[in-house]
């Protein structure tokens, strides 16, 4: 990673500005630093760099859930908190912004979207507040996590660490749609970034027994401020050759992962008064379309046929002249009312009023573990780097 460095980056990592900054994170004077100090720090930007090796130092020895709970007491650098709530009958644990920022992520009908013990891909995990409920929802089941941003990252690691039970490998790079994997400054880091369909066909190969397990993979959330739909469409050359290789209707091979992504708000608001969609707004359907899905609500309860459906219900269009009624707003609670679920035409069931997805076969333990094994040696930034060359 070094010689990725440049200039801020290499003050940064110099031993001086690292005392420096373990004795304030760590020291007693942290806790009494106001906010405004505390971002002050933040403002150097060397947060990423620093964060890492500090939380990982934190993490030494940290053998369980109570250990992991007091080492986390020692890192202020975030201002985050442990929260502890109840799912699915058991407790998990999140270290996260605040009660309410976890709670938000319980709106949301996972048990209808992903299938236990299954894979299921959580891209843009930020704090990894849906990350858990992703992993607790896929009981059994494997859930990886990707973000791109060091300091968020961290945040996963310590929730894998607080929830032992769950299966999630959380891992620190960013992702695109195609092309080659490269490093690339974004928002002042340098990270990597590999295109995320090829990277996941890949590592879902087993060589001991030359074995695909695509199949397995139930559920693909996908939150990166803009890019969801092209990331959506670089998995639409697989989920078509694959099911093309298994028409059989009893086959057990398909590839007809659930995605949920953000609509995003850009895209929306810059659709004509009229009504209709933008060329970006409509995008999702070009895509849907093109691998025989369907769109709904993240409710799954509502059927987009076109994007002007979509944009009547959720901005409340009712002509020309009507004054819009935004659903999607600007406040938190509202915003991921935009979401939207992208569901293949085959894969969708009914139980009583209430629509379910078809589910892939489920791994056997055996299967988890030798994957949880591969995949847990490319869990960081630097690691990527070792994969991708292979």
């Amino acid at each position: 990673m070094t010689k990725f460095r440049v200039g801020k980056d290499e003050w940064c990592e110099s031993a001086t500005f690292s005392k420096a900054v373990h004795s304030v994170i760590l020291g007693s004077d942290w806790g009494t630093l106001s906010s405004s100090e505390r971002q002050k720090w933040k403002m150097f930007r060397c947060d990423s760099l620093l964060l890492q090796p500090l939380m990982r130092e934190q993490m030494q020895g940290a053998n369980s859930r109570n250990e992991t709970i007091e080492r986390l007491k020692n890192i202020g650098f975030y201002d985050r908190m442990v929260v502890k709530r109840e799912y699915n009958e058991k407790e998990y644990y999140w270290y996260g912004d605040d009660e309410k920022a976890v709670d938000y992520e319980f709106k949301y009908l996972w048990d209808s979207y992903i299938c236990p013990g299954t894979i299921s891909l959580d891209i843009g995990t930020s704090y990894g507040d849906s990350l858990l409920l992703i992993g607790a929802t896929n009981s059994g089941g494997l859930t990886l996590g990707f973000e791109l941003k060091s300091g968020r990252y961290m945040s996963t690691e310590w929730v894998v660490r607080l929830n032992p039970d769950v299966n999630i490998l959380p891992h620190n790079f960013g992702v695109k749609p195609d092309g080659q994997p490269e490093w690339t400054e974004i928002d002042g880091q340098i990270s990597r970034v590999v295109p995320i369909a090829k990277w996941i066909q890949k590592r879902l190969h087993l060589k001991k027994n030359k074995m695909s397990y695509l199949n397995h993979v139930s559920f693909i959330k996908i939150d990166i401020d803009g890019a969801d739909v092209d990331i959506v469409r670089s998995f639409a050359p697989m989920i078509k050759e694959i099911n093309a290789a298994h028409s059989s209707s009893s086959s057990t091979k398909f590839f007809r992962p659930v995605f949920l992504i953000e609509w995003f708000q850009k895209y929306r608001q810059n659709s004509p008064e009229n009504g209709e969609c933008s060329a970006e707004a409509a995008a999702a359907w070009t895509v849907a379309h093109d691998m025989n899905y369907k769109v709904y609500d993240w409710r799954f309860q509502n059927e987009f046929e076109t994007c002007e459906v979509a944009l009547r219900f959720y901005h409340g269009y009712m002509g020309p002249k009507s004054r819009k009624i935004n659903l999607c707003g600007n406040g938190r609670d509202e915003l991921d009312l935009c979401d939207l679920l992208l569901v293949h035409a085959d894969s969708i069931s009914q139980e009583g009023s209430k629509l379910k997805t078809v589910c892939p076969p489920a791994l056997e333990i055996s299967i988890v573990g030798d994957l949880k094994r591969k995949w847990s040696h490319f869990s960081d930034n630097t690691a990527a780097v070792a994969v991708d060359e292979r």
